[in-house]
């Protein structure tokens, strides 16, 4: 059981804190049987919190990983973006040995995972492509039935997943076994409480203090020399043109900061993987001139999502200027251009944004 007491909760969130709680035992009992009886069916409902942003649908599932006694890999928690990218890796590598194995690549995938993994957390769950669709609306299926518990957070009720995408039908099977199979959980409408959080030192410029940044950055260097630093993600390399081992010595960012402008990190060939690897290796990132997202910067839009959503996972520090304040960010959404991101996606980027500049958030990062 885990504890929530230092936190006050609202009656969505308290229903979802019991049933994640009555959880537990169940799949703590059923990983540890399952490796011994393999035949028992009795296998533990999976989960799916929905909810809009900011209601804690992350922290409740990371509560319940925490609290869950089951030794990795026999429980992973890892977020959608990087579940996917891993899934495609080893599809690839798979399909390579395709001809020597009469089993599909995604079953043997699918059997592999299930071979190692009885609790499967993934957070943010949301499909934006017609690739992910088709191979999640088989793969989780497969994983299911193979045994594995999947609990799993989204800004979207299982009916608006992947709408309107191309070839939705296909992917309708799968609502309806998420419908069937698990206990979802609606957190509701409520306080977005990452914007509760007390502010410490400034991490968005915009309006008179747009032209701070860069004092800023090298207040927190020092007079550490600024160099290029190379990552290898994804079988390429990557170049990041100004890198510097933080300085300060009461700063809450620890190791390597990162100086981009936006168009460098978000106009460029460069994807979640990247992003991920990036996040993991730098624990702080400068972004200069961040735009408004409007007119025909939709692909930027959709990548500084996926930036956000990697450096918010990873515990990555970010300071950033921008034309704007964080809420007026995303003025255009899919609902009024499909062209742009939900506004679901949209509003948890802006929260989250929210959330990194608090004392709370700096203080959980990684070191």
């Amino acid at each position: 059981m885990f504890d929530l007491s230092e936190i006050i909760l609202d009656p969505p969130q308290q229903a979802a804190w019991q049933r994640l709680n009555a959880a537990i035992p169940s799949i703590e009992s059923w990983a540890r049987r399952w490796r011994w009886l393999p035949s028992l069916r009795d296998q533990p409902r999976s989960l799916y919190l929905h909810g809009p942003v900011g209601r804690g649908k992350s922290m409740l599932m990371d509560r319940l990983y925490q609290a869950c006694t089951l030794a990795e890999p026999l429980k992973r928690r890892i977020h959608f973006y990087g579940f996917m990218a891993e899934v495609n890796d080893r599809l690839k590598t798979l399909s390579q040995t395709a001809v020597q194995d009469r089993d599909p690549p995604l079953n043997r995938l699918a059997a592999s995972i299930a071979a190692e993994t009885r609790l499967l957390c993934f957070d943010e769950l949301v499909i934006n492509n017609i690739a992910d669709a088709m191979i999640l609306g088989r793969l989780l299926p497969m994983l299911i039935k193979d045994g594995v518990v999947i609990i799993t957070t989204s800004n979207f009720a299982p009916e608006r997943l992947y709408d309107n995408g191309l070839l939705r039908e296909r992917f309708l099977p799968l609502i309806e076994l998420i419908e069937d199979r698990f206990d979802l959980l609606d957190l509701g409408a409520g306080t977005d409480w990452r914007k509760t959080f007390a502010k410490t030192i400034p991490c968005w410029f915009t309006g008179r203090t747009i032209n701070q940044l860069p004092r800023a950055w090298l207040n927190l260097i020092g007079d550490n020399p600024i160099d290029p630093f190379t990552l290898q993600t994804a079988g390429r390399t990557v170049t990041i043109s100004k890198s510097a081992e933080i300085g300060l010595r009461d700063s809450p960012f620890k190791g390597l900061a990162a100086w981009f402008d936006f168009a460098e990190v978000c106009q460029t060939n460069l994807g979640p993987r990247d992003y991920l690897a990036m996040s993991q290796a730098i624990g702080v990132v400068f972004i200069d001139q961040i735009p408004q997202f409007k007119g025909e910067n939709f692909d930027s839009a959709r990548r500084f999502i996926s930036l956000v959503d990697s450096l918010y996972e990873s515990r990555c520090g970010l300071v950033a200027s921008s034309s704007v304040e964080i809420d007026q960010l995303y003025p255009i959404t899919a609902e009024q251009d499909s062209r742009f991101p939900q506004r679901a996606e949209s509003n948890r980027c802006m929260s989250r944004l929210h959330e990194m500049q608090s004392s709370q958030y700096q203080a959980a990062q990684k070191r």
